[in-house]
């Protein structure tokens, strides 16, 4: 098994790690989160990047870069699992490819 924090160690909010079984072929995400501050510490305001397109939004990683995970991609994740229901676990939930299931 193997763990990777994608985000929510060196910020508040938007919390998104990813597990992947030993072999790589089978691949969680455990909650995606809407930041709740920037990198310098003042507010997240969603506003601001509302009108951004999926690649925009990738490009000022304000959506962790998870192949096979966004509506653009062939969707390679097996589920995504929301912790619980707080803007900064599920709130970029919106993008996630419609074919991937999720847990709640």
């Amino acid at each position: 098994m193997k763990l990777t924090i994608h985000r929510g160690t060196h910020e508040i909010g938007g919390s998104c790690v990813e597990l992947s079984s030993s072999s790589g072929h089978t691949r969680l995400i455990v909650d995606i989160g809407l930041p709740l501050v920037n990198a310098d510490m003042s507010p997240f305001d969603w506003d601001t990047y509302r009108k951004f397109s999926l690649t925009q939004l990738l490009g000022e990683r304000i959506l962790p870069a998870i192949g096979g995970l966004y509506e653009n991609d062939k969707p390679s994740i097996a589920a995504v699992l929301l912790s619980h229901a707080h803007l900064d676990h599920y709130g970029l939930l919106r993008f996630v490819h419609p074919d991937v299931p999720l847990y709640m």
